[in-house]
């Protein structure tokens, strides 16, 4: 939603400059663009570039592509904003620092622009969100999201611990029994101690959920809402970037175009279907196997039995798996495992030919 808000051009637009060769260098930032497109297209796009700087946490496909490959932090080693699906802003904080080389992708992108007549000096998270919010209207409003890094209380940062924390000295004891300084944080409000503001705290500053009398989070979290299963006292943390419409367009209806034939429609799997977590061992280990699925008609039409290896060419590319029969499958549909046996990128739904 975020991403959609900055404007800009589609992955196929991209993708359709590069084959063209109007750029010979590209920064491929936290993305895998085999998942978004199928293997010909995006081999035919990095056949024509030069310089492929790839700024990822994680292994991915296009790593095999780059000429260079910058390290960066993940979600609990970063700090930014995310847009959710309601177009509500909402700001997201470090858990712990990351270690050697790796550091958030928008200072390796601060660091790629350094070279720039024009670049800009951006020290701290507030200064993006800064040169974002005068840039672009429609994300004019993130900086309502969380207050600032200057943000005190009582002239005290947040605290990321509880004041129960323990064990400061224990976990380095094998370099000193001295206990450290808290690390620096120039981005947010919050302090890496158990020092700090002790009162209520900001909904979007609010690094863990305790109160006397409870033992966890899931138990004292009703303490901190209005009433159970209810907002959060002091209201939901974020900003709404997406506004009401009072006109008669206020409401609006999907103009779905009646489809003919054999339809390869999208089947996400609640485990194995999302890219990420997917790397996950645990993830992985509760994940289904890779198969087609099909109504009980459909597959009584086509003389297939749950098991059976079905053959479908999607996009070019020849795939082969066994079909699942359920009756939650449209009749003259297939259902696709997103993301998964092989078949990232495809573009569905897609029209077959059986």
């Amino acid at each position: 939603m975020g991403a959609g808000l900055l404007g800009g051009m589609s992955v196929d637009d991209a993708l359709g400059a590069l084959q063209a060769g109007e750029a010979d260098s590209v920064v491929l930032l936290e993305n895998d663009l085999y998942q978004r497109a199928n293997k010909a297209t995006v081999d035919s796009a990095l056949e024509q570039v030069q310089n492929l700087i790839v700024i990822d946490h994680s292994s991915q496909a296009t790593l095999g592509k780059a000429t260079a490959v910058l390290p960066a932090g993940t979600f609990t080693e970063s700090d930014g904003t995310l847009v959710n699906n309601e177009g509500r802003a909402q700001r997201f904080l470090q858990v712990y620092l990351a270690k050697d080389e790796i550091q958030e992708s928008w200072r390796w992108c601060t660091d790629l622009m350094s070279t720039m007549d024009d670049a800009p000096n951006w020290q701290s998270l507030d200064d993006v969100i800064e040169a974002f919010a005068e840039d672009l209207p429609e994300l004019a409003d993130i900086k309502q999201a969380a207050p600032s890094a200057k943000f005190r209380a009582a002239g005290m940062r947040i605290p990321r611990f509880p004041h129960r924390y323990s064990g400061r000295t224990a976990q380095h004891a094998d370099e000193s029994v001295h206990e450290r300084r808290p690390l620096p944080d120039p981005d947010s409000a919050l302090a890496y101690s158990m020092e700090g503001w002790p009162g209520q705290r900001h909904a979007a500053l609010r690094p863990f959920a305790w109160t006397p009398g409870w033992n966890s989070n899931q138990q004292a979290i009703t303490r901190f809402q209005d009433e159970v299963a209810g907002p959060l006292k002091g209201g939901d943390p974020g900003a709404q970037l997406l506004q009401k419409r009072t006109d008669e367009s206020e409401y609006y209806a999907a103009n779905v175009k009646t489809q003919h034939g054999w339809q390869a429609i999208p089947c996400p799997q609640i485990f194995g279907s999302e890219p990420l977590s997917a790397l996950a061992p645990a993830i992985d280990a509760r994940s289904p196997k890779a198969c087609f699925t099909l109504c009980p008609k459909d597959a009584m039409f086509l003389q297939l039995r749950d098991g059976d290896n079905l053959e479908l060419e999607l996009d070019g590319e020849t795939h082969s798996l066994p079909i699942r029969i359920t009756d939650a499958m449209p009749e003259a549909c297939i259902g696709i495992p997103v993301g998964m046996g092989g078949l990232q990128g495809l573009r569905l739904p897609q029209e077959l030919a059986l």
